[in-house]
């Protein structure tokens, strides 16, 4: 079944409950935070990191693309967004439990994985019982890219080639571990192992 990508929340209550934050849905965030009562009990300037993933990458532009939604109406929420570039689902997912990120674009299995605090390797936090889905943003069918002259038909085939893992904290690393994982295999395995990232 395709990965979902979703935004993943840490309910910070003291931070967010006056503007009604905890939404769900991705036109809801803008909603939610458009009310002038409740931007008027919010008194001071909000400000919400949002993190992304590579400037390359898909999650950098809907990053700043609901940043730029949330940003339009600022005069009256008064709530301003920023957006992040960072390593990815992972990274994101980490950020927002240490509150370095109010806000991480990750794929949902990884975030359903990290609530039920069944992470390879386990999670030295545990659990992360308090974070939130706030938006589905799109299904996302697996790809894997080889040359044309690498003559590459199927999985087997990769064996003895030159593989890019992924750069640490993306998604595209959590994946290719569950791939090696499933086909048993390792570094010995490949001409060569890289942690290209995307850009």
């Amino acid at each position: 079944m395709p990965n979902r990508f979703e935004l993943t929340l840490r309910l910070n209550l003291n931070r967010f409950q006056r503007i009604g934050f905890a939404t769900i849905g991705a036109a809801a965030i803008t909603l939610a935070l458009a009310s002038p009562e409740k931007a008027t009990a919010a008194g001071m300037d909000k400000f919400i990191a949002v993190g992304t993933g590579s400037v390359s990458g898909v999650f950098y532009p809907v990053g700043k693309g609901i940043c730029k939604l949330v940003n339009s109406g600022r005069l009256v929420h008064r709530v301003r967004c920023l957006a992040y570039e960072t390593g990815g689902s992972v990274y994101n997912i980490e950020a927002v439990r240490s509150r370095e990120l109010d806000v991480g674009i990750t794929r949902s299995d990884l975030a359903a994985l990290t609530f039920q605090g069944k992470t390879m390797p386990p999670n030295e936090l545990g659990p992360a019982t308090d974070l939130r889905a706030i938006a589905n943003l799109y299904e996302m069918p697996v790809g894997i890219i080889v040359k044309e002259k690498a003559k590459i038909k199927s999985l087997k085939d990769f064996t003895g080639k030159r593989f890019n893992f992924g750069n640490r904290g993306s998604g595209k690393r959590t994946m290719a571990e569950l791939l090696f994982k499933y086909k048993g295999w390792g570094p010995a395995d490949f001409a060569k192992l890289t942690e290209f990232s995307t850009k």
